[in-house]
């Protein structure tokens, strides 16, 4: 599925990268034997941290997977690395009962140094998720894509995946529907050119199409980075099999959480119970591969 929009896309990241990818000058973080490292197709090193509901990052050999409800496989904003979004993924494991796994980008943290793509981000975040499933065994159905900001892009193409079926949902927060969108207001552009650059880098709006599990789309009204009809444009794209409302707060980029604490935290822990009651309805017993997530 769209190998035509991805070689464009390609071919066209070595002029955006210095425009798209701003990864901290320094990194936030050391060492430590919360750390994993995976290797993607490529041969890039991945950095890779496990957070849980008490804050910890905790080590690969701790994590007992059939005692965890559910795992995010989280993708971070462009200017974070996985040290600066420690607090977040706290605050989203606390929210979702979850142990959290995140992972830097090519030129991000302790990850192999160099020139960050649309594609080592596609591989990175492909590396993790094979590393959850076949060396921590954790059961996809137990898995929950999410992203945030840029790094709503990579969480879009691996869901879109034939063998994404079984995950559990898919969350994005401050998405992009392509770069070109996320930059370029629409009465800018001829309608034409538009959808011919919309292919250029993350075309998030046309992978997203191809997802069949739960999607929530959250996005705040008042964003001044990406603006918030990116969000209207995803949720406009999904199959009916995906579509979950999606959720319009008051707020800007970075502050949408902060804003509307409640808000926030109830709908995301309603749309997981409601991917776990999807998700068991699936099954021809009616008995779900996972209890429903006790906040």
């Amino acid at each position: 599925m769209g190998v035509g929009m991805s070689q464009v896309s390609q071919l066209s990241n070595r002029a955006i990268a210095p425009l798209a990818f701003l990864a901290p000058q320094q990194t936030s973080y050391t060492a430590n034997p919360g750390l994993t490292y995976v290797y993607t197709i490529g041969g890039d090193k991945i950095a890779v941290s496990h957070i849980d509901g008490d804050g910890n990052m905790v080590p690969l050999s701790q994590i007992n997977v059939a005692k965890e409800p559910l795992f995010v496989l989280f993708s971070h904003g462009n200017a974070d690395d996985i040290g600066t979004c420690k607090s977040y993924s706290h605050y989203i494991a606390q929210t979702t009962n979850s142990i959290v796994v995140n992972y830097d980008y090519v030129n991000y943290g302790l990850s192999t140094p160099g020139e960050t793509s649309e594609l080592n981000m596609q591989q990175a975040i492909t590396a993790v998720y094979e590393y959850m499933t076949q060396t921590l065994h954790i059961p996809s159905s137990k898995i929950l894509i999410m992203g945030k900001s840029l790094g709503t892009a990579p969480s879009i193409h691996l869901a879109a995946k034939d063998f994404m079926d079984d995950i559990l949902g898919v969350l994005l927060v401050s998405p992009l529907a392509s770069g070109v969108r996320a930059v370029v207001p629409d009465r800018m552009v001829k309608s034409n050119m538009l959808n011919y650059l919309d292919n250029v880098f993350c075309p998030s709006m046309h992978y997203i199409s191809f997802i069949r599990v739960p999607v929530f789309i959250i996005h705040g009204k008042q964003d001044n980075v990406i603006n918030v009809k990116n969000a209207e444009i995803l949720a406009g794209a999904l199959h009916k099999a995906a579509y979950y409302p999606p959720l319009y707060l008051h707020g800007r980029h970075n502050d949408i959480e902060m804003n509307n604490p409640e808000t926030f935290k109830s709908q995301v822990q309603a749309f997981v119970n409601t991917c776990f009651s999807t998700q068991r309805a699936r099954n021809d017993d009616g008995e779900g591969k996972t209890s429903l997530v006790e906040y």
